[in-house]
């Protein structure tokens, strides 16, 4: 009798241990298409190994809400091993990998209502909603990109225009100081002969004045000095030098403002040089601050209660990487570190300050829309669409890691 209770009891368990294995589902919940490459080598197994090989278990004990592996390879699609993570597959939108922890929780993290697959909370597959809203969020940008893209190449075009006729205008103004320098030295020439205020120009003297006029490009100041014999020219030939003195430091003031790109050493692309000496402000919701930005300079923030004026960062020549850039020296906080300000441009058609946050202590962030970030990623706009919605993203939680770098071994 005891025999016969001890055969049922053992074809019964074989009986168990067979309809758990069949009732095992592929691919594994929870795991990745990676992962389930490996878990797809031992779905025509009894058992498996985990933790490099020093522990075998049925293979039934896949997902049964027990952790048995210390690797957590077991029980990828439940909360069991808090340190594993969940893959939600979002079939047509972008799959997600979220904490165990959060898997039957009562509350839906997976696009797709995966994670809530034992909870009484009714998860519903949003990931086609979500798809037409990626879709139409994806089109809109296109969109922005092209306009931002198109505005600024008419921007470069103006720059180039504007840096070619600059050089131009600094190259007849450098010959027209030239001028005015050689006849500068003529005319100082002349004034050494004046000691005496009351000396004149002897007849000789005054013909090879006359001549030097008629000879050089002088005629214009023939006037204006009144050669006679009987006059003293002392008095006229300083305020005539001191004119052409003047005019030259006119003249290069022109140069400078004409070439403030080439003086400032910026070394900016064409990209980026018609941000250079404007300004773009912006004021918190509350009114409380206004934030001031001079590209490729500094940014300030403007106390309007007080009108105290703080320099947050200045511009430190680094180059543009990824579309961030970092200010920094600005002025100090209390009993701390020198302001900083963390620069990320976005693509628009128009250039504005779009918001400006502290995000640390001392540190801010902010982000400005310009053309001249926009880049011509994609032919068209469907194809933009295709190529983020299909490539394989994972969205990632700051608490989980990756499962293609865990250290499952089965």
């Amino acid at each position: 009798m005891k025999s016969m209770n001890l055969f049922w009891v053992f074809l019964l368990l074989i009986i168990f241990v067979d309809l758990s294995y069949q009732n095992i589902e592929f691919p594994i919940r929870g795991a990745s298409p990676k992962l389930n490459e490996k878990y797809s080598k031992i779905m025509d197994k009894e058992f498996f190994t985990c933790d490099n090989g020093k522990h075998e278990f049925p293979i039934s004990f896949i997902n049964d809400n027990f952790c048995d592996c210390v690797d957590g390879s077991d029980e990828p699609g439940t909360s069991a091993c808090s340190h594993m993570t969940f893959y939600c597959a979002n079939e047509g939108y972008i799959p997600e990998i979220i904490p165990s922890s959060r898997v039957n929780d009562g509350v839906c993290d997976c696009s797709d209502g995966s994670d809530e697959w034992m909870s009484p909370s009714k998860c519903p597959n949003l990931s086609k909603e979500k798809k037409v809203q990626l879709d139409k969020q994806l089109k809109e940008e296109g969109i922005i990109r092209r306009e931002g893209y198109s505005e600024k190449q008419k921007l470069k075009k103006k720059i180039k225009q504007k840096i070619e006729s600059s050089q131009q205008k600094i190259a007849d103004l450098n010959q027209e100081i030239n001028e005015i320098n050689k006849t500068l030295i003529q005319i100082t020439y002349y004034q050494e002969i004046y000691e005496d205020e009351n000396r004149t120009l002897s007849q000789e003297q005054e013909m090879e004045v006359k001549s030097l006029i008629k000879l050089s490009r002088w005629k214009r100041f023939k006037s204006l000095l009144g050669f006679s014999s009987s006059v003293s020219y002392e008095k006229k030939l300083n305020k005539k030098i001191s004119s052409l003195e003047d005019k030259i430091m006119i003249l290069q003031d022109k140069i400078r403002m004409l070439e403030p790109f080439q003086k400032s050493g910026l070394n900016l692309t064409n990209d980026f040089l018609y941000l250079h000496e404007k300004k773009y402000s912006w004021k918190t919701e509350d009114k409380k601050y206004e934030y001031t930005f001079y590209p490729f300079n500094k940014v300030e923030q403007r106390d309007d209660n007080s009108g105290n004026v703080v320099n947050i960062g200045k511009w430190n020549k680094a180059k543009i990487v990824e579309g961030k850039e970092v200010y920094t020296l600005g002025q100090t906080c209390n009993n701390g570190p020198s302001r900083e300000v963390l620069i990320k441009y976005i693509c628009h058609k128009t250039s504005k300050i779009v918001s400006v946050k502290e995000t640390d202590f001392c540190v801010y962030e902010l982000i400005f829309q310009t053309p001249a970030i926009c880049e011509k990623k994609y032919d068209d706009d469907n194809n933009q669409i295709e190529q983020v919605s299909n490539q394989d993203q994972v969205i990632k939680n700051d608490e989980s890691s990756d499962q293609e770098n865990s250290k499952v071994e089965l």
